[in-house]
């Protein structure tokens, strides 16, 4: 009844109370709708999907609008969705909360209705921050794996902002933030200050991604987060098309849960980088821990546009990797084209990380087991390696040009196990030395007497400056993710 006794750029009020909704709400562009807050309940008892649609017709629409300080409720998974916009800019959704949708709590495209790939006009100047979203998303098998949502979906923005949020699995196996529908399409979207909380079976074909994004095109920036579930970057290749210097950037992010996963044939991982990569895909500052693999890097499928290049990992802390059964689980650096697919990787590098497990129960730090694979230039530099049976391993594919250089190992059986590998450099690496952190497992920052201090090597990097800390990096570095300071 409001909507239709308003006009364009008026905002309904909703008094405090519980609004049962029957039948969907179709919102105008240019209407608002705000509540009281928690005392501002809408709920229903249909399965509508969604309750609110904010839809048009053609993409690029100035929506112009906000809905916010409004309670959700799906009453217990009876409604599918609370919001959907379709092709609309300018859409904040902020200060509400969701509780127990079927599919979703939230679903955000530029596109128009259903799969239409890239749009053609973006969507601009979304936002979604300042809520919470428990319980709103599910998973289902159908072999081989178990096909998720997320609570916030999302596709083919550009700019958009999702920061200040609290998502969490709840009961459910669904996923947090997912940018799949229409085959994602994101540019300069930015990710952060969000806690995401999402539940793993542990088991085969199941997957616990905090957040799962899909072909970026450049500017993609996501920062600060606490992540109980993995970051995955995945479908039709992740590029710089959009001309921001950068395809995506991954930074000061804690990533992992707060026990090892078990054994068995499960998916823990901390971040997974999917199909082609090009652009230059930056991953720094980050805590990667309790999972069995830190950075998974996989060939799924016949990629849209093959290839991974110019992928830079550094200053971060790996630790506690692997799995509570079986010995020697853990890796940082995985690459596997999954068998029956190729790929090329250049320009891939592992700098200047502390990779950490208390004792030798580690596999690799950086492996290649499958011969699907081609590399050139890969770099394994100024790293601190304690508790794993390998710390450079390949098995099968082919590398030419492979620098394992100015690394400090502990509790490390090899440095390197080699097969394929073709002009590679490997010197000034510090053997069978404790790295004298200033407190083993929780503080990795250096002591005055640790013969990491001064022994790296320069990276000829210009973007990188500053270490984990944000301390400018000298000449020569530290070994490791600290620079040493009195």
């Amino acid at each position: 009844y409001a909507i239709s006794q308003v006009t364009t750029g008026d905002t309904i009020n909703l008094k405090a109370g519980t609004y049962t909704i029957t039948s969907q709400i179709a919102l105008p562009v240019g209407i608002s709708i705000k509540g009281q807050g928690a005392t501002t309940i809408i709920t229903s008892n249909t399965t509508l999907d969604p309750i609110i649609l904010a839809r048009s017709t053609s993409e690029g629409v100035n929506g112009n609008q906000t809905i916010s300080y409004i309670s959700f409720d799906g009453n217990t998974t009876t409604a599918k969705r609370a919001i959907v916009v379709n092709a609309r800019s300018n859409v904040q959704i902020h200060h509400c909360s969701f509780v127990n949708f079927l599919d979703n709590a939230v679903r955000m495209t530029g596109q128009t209705v259903g799969y239409s790939g890239e749009p053609t006009t973006y969507a601009t100047g979304n936002r979604f921050y300042s809520n919470s979203i428990i319980d709103c998303a599910k998973d289902t098998y159908s072999a081989p794996h178990y096909d998720a949502t997320g609570g916030l979906e999302i596709a083919g923005q550009s700019g958009m902002l999702i920061y200040d949020n609290y998502i969490s699995g709840g009961a459910r196996y669904g996923y947090g933030i997912q940018g799949v529908t229409n085959g994602g399409y994101f540019k300069g979207l930015k990710i952060y200050d969000n806690t995401i909380i999402t539940n793993n079976r542990f088991t085969t074909g199941a997957y616990d991604f905090a957040i799962e994004l899909w072909s970026q095109r450049g500017g993609v920036e996501i920062y600060r987060n606490r992540l109980w579930g993995a970051l995955d970057f995945g479908g039709y290749d992740t590029n710089d098309e959009g001309g921001y210097g950068y395809a995506a950037r991954v930074f000061d992010n804690d990533i992992g849960r707060d026990a090892l996963p078990p054994g068995g044939d499960i998916n823990a991982s901390g971040i997974n980088i999917e199909l082609g990569h090009h652009g230059g895909l930056y991953i720094y500052r980050n805590r990667i821990h309790h999972v069995e693999v830190a950075i998974d890097c996989q060939t799924t499928s016949a990629d849209i546009d093959p290839g991974q290049e110019d992928i830079y990992i550094y200053y971060n802390l790996f630790y506690n990797l692997g799995l509570t059964s079986g010995a020697y689980s853990g890796k940082a650096l995985t690459f596997n084209a999954e068998g029956a697919y190729t790929s090329t990787w250049d320009d891939i590098y592992f700098v200047n990380n502390v990779v950490y497990n208390p004792t030798l129960t580690g596999r690799t730090i950086m492996d290649c087991e499958d011969s699907g694979n081609t590399f050139t230039n890969i770099v394994f530099r100024n790293n601190i390696c304690q508790g794993f049976y390998n710390a450079v391993k390949w098995d099968y594919g082919t590398v030419d040009g492979l620098s394992i250089e100015n690394n400090l190992t502990y509790l490390v059986n090899n440095l390197h196990n080699l097969t394929g590998v073709s002009n590679d450099v490997i010197q000034n690496n510090v053997l069978a030395t404790d790295p004298e952190f200033v407190n083993p497992g929780s503080d990795f920052r250096l002591q005055s007497t640790s013969d990491a201090i001064n022994a790296g090597i320069a990276l000829g990097l210009s973007f990188i400056t500053a270490d984990y800390a944000g301390r400018m990096v000298a000449d020569p570095p530290e070994i490791g993710a600290y620079e040493y300071q009195e």
